[in-house]
């Protein structure tokens, strides 16, 4: 309909050459092709949908998995019980990279996913039942840009690890293929000198991991630009062992620091009723960074920071993409 925004496309099962029927029990399928599929099981290879979007699917594309091209090399190896189980644990696989590994030929460091997990964040539109969640949130604009993640990590005497990532890529060697004509994660790195500043928190809070996950935007990074000519972060997570720290415990670090995080528009949300309510507190005011609109709006839980969900505008999705 006119003057309404889709999240999605509904289609019945005709239009796919099926049909639904339901047993007794009350379950439902979809027979099709001469094979029926139960209720809640995955289509999208079957249907053939595809993100449609080609710049998109080459910045966002996933990156090797290099585990399993260590062992798509060893073959047979790889078959036996006892390299399945160390297989199956993240410390196993890295333990087993160590020993068969061939950097070369397997593609270099994995990304660090034991210690944190890569960005992503669920619309409010596809869980709209948290709305009902009354508890206190708190509120960061959404930043329009490229992810980014910088890990420390301790190793053996007294070694401490650090990688510069981007979505996909770990920059081990500066040398690994960057979507952007210059390589703008170790750029930002360099510039805000987050090695030191990584080092710093990883010792001043004793801990045995840390990740740093911000957004790099500005010139060239996506059409919007921030009304800047230059590269700039925007931190929204810090992590260990997977644990991300509330909201506030970042921005205090963030400003201990001297690292650009996110900005804040409230410290203490409680969700209205409606997801229109919602829409106009988002496209309710304008970037805080340069006045011009705002992506959207990223919703913390004040107390963990462990729930979170995202309103990205309609309004500036029409706009810039």
């Amino acid at each position: 309909n006119p003057g309404f925004y889709s999240q999605g496309l509904l289609m019945s099962a005709e239009d796919f050459g099926g049909e639904i029927y339901t047993d007794g029990d009350g379950t439902c399928y979809l027979h099709m092709d001469g094979i029926s599929y139960r209720e809640g099981d995955f289509l999208t290879e079957k249907l053939g949908v595809r993100y449609a979007v080609a710049e998109d699917n080459v910045r966002k594309a996933r990156s090797v998995d290099i585990y399993k091209k260590m062992a798509q090399r060893l073959g047979k190896k790889a078959n036996t019980p006892i390299f399945k189980w160390f297989y199956k644990r993240e410390w196993g696989k890295r333990l087993l990279f160590m020993i068969y590994g061939n950097k070369k030929a397997d593609g270099g460091i994995a990304w660090p996913s034991y210690i944190c997990s890569k960005t992503d964040v669920e619309r409010i539109q596809n869980m709209p039942y948290i709305l009902k969640d009354k508890n206190l949130y708190v509120a960061s604009e959404k930043v329009d840009g490229s992810s980014m993640t910088v890990t420390a990590e301790r190793k053996l005497f007294g070694r401490i690890e650090i990688l510069v990532c981007s979505r996909n890529v770990v920059f081990a060697t500066g040398k690994e293929q960057c979507y952007y004509d210059t390589n703008i994660y170790l750029e930002a790195y360099e510039k805000y000198g987050l090695k030191d500043k990584i080092t710093r928190i990883l010792k001043d809070y004793n801990l045995p991991n840390v990740a740093l996950q911000m957004e790099v935007y500005g010139a060239g990074v996506q059409k919007r630009d921030y009304s800047t000519n230059e590269h700039k972060i925007a931190l929204f997570h810090i992590v260990s062992n997977k644990q991300k720290m509330p909201m506030d415990k970042v921005v205090e670090i963030a400003e201990k620091y001297d690292i650009p995080h996110v900005p804040i528009v409230c410290d203490e949300y409680v969700f209205p009723n409606t997801i229109e309510e919602v829409q106009a507190f988002v496209e309710g005011a304008p970037s805080k960074i340069d006045g011009k609109p705002r992506e959207g709006i990223v919703f913390y839980d004040k107390a963990t920071g462990q729930t979170y969900t995202k309103f990205v505008s309609p309004e500036y999705l029409t706009k810039y993409h």
